[in-house]
């Protein structure tokens, strides 16, 4: 992975962190982008550099929690052998 690559994917570690807390306080369907991109601390330009829709960081967000937890499964299977 180049250093392009490496901070393109920690940016958006940072908006899926930050997506993951809001709904704490308050429903999904009123979550913004600009919300999103505050408690990030990147600008609302990344985010469509990234996303089209906020869909869009919802299902890359599943899709990373399922990754890990499918990841310590595995790695929690190879233990107990």
């Amino acid at each position: 992975m180049n250093k392009q690559e490496s901070k393109y994917q920690y940016t958006a570690s940072l908006m899926d962190e930050a997506f993951l807390f809001l709904p704490e306080q308050k429903d999904y369907d009123a979550i913004t982008v600009k919300e999103v991109c505050r408690k990030a601390g990147v600008n609302p330009s990344i985010f469509h550099l990234h996303y089209e829709t906020m869909n869009d960081l919802l299902e890359e967000t599943v899709g990373m929690i399922i990754d890990l937890i499918i990841k310590h499964t595995l790695e929690y299977g190879r233990d107990e052998q």
